[in-house]
């Protein structure tokens, strides 16, 4: 019934919902860009509804190291040695997903959460391996693997450290034992 208030409700909700979500849609999907004429959150609305409107070229991962002596060669760390691999969290460690939210960025939270995991590092590595060493210096490096690199079969492997070039490798996080 065209006269009915239902009919024209729903009337307003379909042009509502084709003016407001699917033509701004369609114009990124074409075009590559939010329309100029949407006010910023929805911009932001419209970047979660298209997903990934720009490719990623490349992507932090973190990596552990330690000294053992104040001017001694840096060691790499097994993460999976400290933090255990979670299903929940897609096969990962409990660091790697610390890491993606709070050490992608430089900035006060990146020093108090690596000051933290620091601390906590220096407990742990005693408990796992208490006839060696203790570590006088421990570090996060941020490293930009560039998506698509990888060949192979299987499931994600994490390249070595040493496979990247020295400007795609930054310290993320240094502390030096008192």
């Amino acid at each position: 019934m065209k006269g009915s208030p239902v009919f024209k409700k729903d009337v307003f909700f379909i042009v509502f919902f084709v003016v407001f979500l699917i033509a701004p849609s369609l114009y990124m999907a074409f075009f590559k860009q939010k329309p100029p004429w949407t006010p910023r959150l929805a911009s932001h609305l419209y970047d979660t509804g298209n997903l990934f409107p720009r490719q990623a070229i490349q992507i932090p991962l973190f990596y552990l190291q330690m000294q053992t002596k104040k001017d001694g060669p840096w060691i790499a760390l097994d993460e999976r040695e400290y933090f255990p691999i979670s299903k929940g969290l897609g096969y990962r460690t409990r660091f790697s997903r610390l890491s993606d939210i709070y050490l992608t960025q430089d900035g006060p939270i990146c020093a108090v959460i690596g000051k933290l995991l620091a601390d906590w590092f220096y407990r742990r590595h005693h408990t796992l391996h208490p006839d060696q060493l203790p570590p006088v210096s421990f570090r996060i490096l941020r490293a930009y693997y560039r998506v698509g690199l990888q060949t192979g079969q299987g499931g994600w492997v994490q390249p070595p450290i040493g496979s990247y070039s020295e400007n795609d490798i930054e310290v993320a996080y240094a502390n030096v034992r008192a």
